[in-house]
């Protein structure tokens, strides 16, 4: 693997005049978590991303419950859904999460797999993601605050924490595993979440760091894994 230098010019270049902070979370990301951000910050579209199909079907469940007032529109996208109506769904979340969003009288929440990793010209205002490899949390923070002008937040968190009526079908995917492999990471290797975790942790800790740092540390990463 050739790593090479990314220069601060050329970080400015592909950062352009967005904005994006980062901040590294110990605590679960919960559905409470989402919507207490939401009503705190006026929230208009929010991308939540999780790493197993369970996972995201037991935190939109979760999210669903809290939505007394009727004012969020959730829309769950994974790999599982038929090809037509996961197609359909895509074309949906391409119209409400674009560059020309329009502003309503609803909070927008997309929650989401990396099956949007790739492919999906999206941006929100909020990312809440679980720990993954740095590769494709750089992935997954650029579907935040993604076109020029814009700015946008993304929260990286250990773990997702489903609550207890929804918890077995959150874990679902996990329990499939060995019990020795049951872990948060999955499908990711552990050892690299882990790193990628302490990268984070050193380098932003509770300080919110920007989207050019993120880059830097795809380089750190991937030095660490040659070695």
């Amino acid at each position: 693997m050739e790593i090479i230098e990314v220069s601060q010019t050329d970080l400015a270049a592909i950062e352009g005049n967005r904005h994006r902070t980062f901040r590294v979370i110990a605590t679960p990301l919960t559905a409470d978590v989402i919507l207490d951000d939401i009503q705190q910050n006026q929230r208009q579209r929010v991308i939540v991303i999780c790493n197993t199909v369970s996972q995201a079907q037991g935190l939109f469940r979760d999210l669903d419950t809290l939505n007394f007032e009727g004012n969020l529109k959730i829309t769950l996208l994974h790999s599982r859904f038929l090809p037509e109506h996961r197609a359909q769904k895509e074309a949906d979340i391409k119209a409400v999460f674009s560059e020309q969003w329009q502003a309503d009288s609803y909070c927008h929440i997309l929650i989401a797999t990396q099956v949007i990793e790739a492919g999906l010209n999206i941006t929100c205002e909020i990312m809440h993601t679980e720990l993954c490899p740095m590769n494709s949390l750089l992935q997954r923070a650029g579907r935040c605050a993604r076109f020029k002008g814009e700015k946008g937040e993304v929260c990286v968190y250990w773990s997702i924490e489903i609550n207890s009526e929804n918890g077995e079908l959150g874990e679902r995917d996990l329990a499939e595993e060995p019990t020795e492999q049951k872990k948060s990471f999955l499908p990711y290797d552990r050892e690299l979440c882990e790193l990628t975790w302490q990268v984070l942790e050193l380098d932003f800790g509770q300080k919110k760091s920007c989207f050019a740092t993120l880059l830097r540390e795809v380089i750190i990463i991937n030095n660490k894994e040659l070695g």
